[in-house]
């Protein structure tokens, strides 16, 4: 009999749960086909779900539910700023949104508790932090009071729909957990009550208050990382893409 990774109880089966809400994955696919890669594998395939495993029992996988669905509807209106308040910090332009803090903030957490109990994400250790989620979780009680920082920032642009699996980023300063959703950027704290970079300090998420965004399309580096990244499986992405565009152009003959 499988056991649950997060309340340790004997299950009859577990749940299938995702690592990003399936819903950001069929968004970011928009009716077409994606394509997947794992570079460290060399593998390179037509995606029909996002990433998945099972991890959980059923019973908390539902504890997941009220926090993905704020996760979903954020992103969402922080696309198109709907709910929006206000621009507090105007030197920079960015928005404030009516959005529950709290539950984002558990959203993040939780998010990366599944990454560390899957397989399919080894980048992110079982650590005190993800013990730590997992127990408030299971007590119900908020993790945005003493948990570590959590910022949010969104990625428009074609290129801001590409993600990536979560990862802990030890070479960050401080090091810190990164959640690459489609058009969705999360960065957590590695440390229970641990800090991000200064830098972002003012746009953390913080119980009671509007929710800060930074809006930009997709940085230098960050196209880089992706670039250096896929390099290895650069020739199978190739005859991947062009196999859609095959398959496509077959679809239109027959319309």
């Amino acid at each position: 009999m499988p056991v649950c990774g997060m309340c340790g109880g004997v299950a009859e089966k577990l749940a299938n749960s995702h690592i990003y809400p399936a819903s950001m994955t069929r968004e970011q696919s928009a009716g077409s086909e994606l394509v997947a890669a794992k570079p460290e594998r060399g593998h390179v395939v037509i995606a029909t779900a996002g990433l998945r495993d099972r991890i959980v029992c059923i019973r908390c996988e539902q504890l997941f539910h009220p926090f993905d669905d704020e996760g979903i509807r954020f992103r969402r209106r922080a696309l198109k700023l709907e709910g929006l308040v206000g621009f507090r910090h105007e030197s920079i332009s960015l928005p404030t949104l009516r959005a529950d803090a709290s539950k984002l903030h558990t959203f993040a957490l939780q998010t990366v508790l599944r990454a560390a109990l899957s397989n399919h994400t080894p980048d992110v250790p079982v650590s005190e932090l993800t013990q730590w989620t997992a127990n408030r979780l299971l007590d119900g009680r908020p993790t945005v009071d003493d948990g570590p920082e959590v910022f949010i920032r969104i990625i428009r642009g074609d290129l801001g729909a590409v993600s990536m699996d979560p990862a802990l980023h030890q070479d960050a300063t401080p090091p810190c957990y990164i959640l690459h959703m489609p058009n969705m950027t999360i960065f957590v704290a590695r440390d229970v009550g641990g800090k991000l970079d200064r830098s972002c300090s003012h746009m953390t998420l913080r119980a009671g208050t509007e929710v800060t965004i930074w809006r930009s399309r997709i940085e230098l580096y960050e196209l880089a990382r992706i670039t250096d990244g896929l390099a290895p499986v650069a020739a199978e992405m190739r005859k991947v893409f062009k196999k859609l565009e095959r398959s496509s152009a077959r679809r239109k003959k027959k319309q």
